[in-house]
């Protein structure tokens, strides 16, 4: 089995600065500013089990999915913690390759979100309460650096993934 696991977001922890001129929220505040998840923001949404895993955000290469058990989240004390089964194939031996290679090292989300708060301190600080957790993706050049992605245990794997069988009945 080809696992991988790590962390997708560690709760409260700042992003790098937004100052994309695309970006929505940007857009409506017109100035930069960095962002936080706070601890339990995707409960709601992960019970929904449809959340993707893709490389690079690029839906060409979906390497996993919940509603097939080969993703499993689970949120914890430090953030929001994954664990995936690889598919044996190009994609799949070619991603575990680059994790062991350290080419995909971190990991990247997109959600939309429901409830935030916005505060102007010495930094501009948008704090995401509650969001729908879209997808995760292996990059190595994440918005929030405070994530990981190593390779995982197998036994773990199994025994997350009965769990989330067990919680979905």
């Amino acid at each position: 089995m080809l696992i991988l696991s790590g962390y997708a977001i560690s709760w409260n922890v700042l992003s790098n600065k937004i100052d994309k001129k695309d970006d929505p929220f940007y857009m409506q505040v017109n100035e930069p500013y960095y962002e936080k998840i706070n601890k339990n923001a995707f409960t709601t949404s992960l019970n929904q089990n449809n959340q993707v895993a893709l490389i690079e955000h690029d839906s060409s290469q979906e390497i996993g999915r919940c509603d097939s058990f080969n993703l499993i989240f689970q949120e914890d004390d430090l953030g929001l913690r994954f664990q995936l089964e690889l598919k044996d194939d190009a994609l799949g031996v070619d991603t575990f390759l680059k994790v062991i290679n350290n080419e995909l090292s971190k990991v990247s989300i997109s959600f939309y979100p429901i409830e935030y708060k916005y505060e102007k301190l010495n930094r501009n600080i948008r704090t995401i309460c509650k969001a729908d957790l879209v997808e995760i993706s292996l990059t190595s050049n994440p918005l929030y650096p405070d994530t990981s992605v190593v390779i995982g245990k197998e036994k773990e794997f199994l025994l997350g993934k009965i769990d989330k069988i067990i919680s979905l009945m």
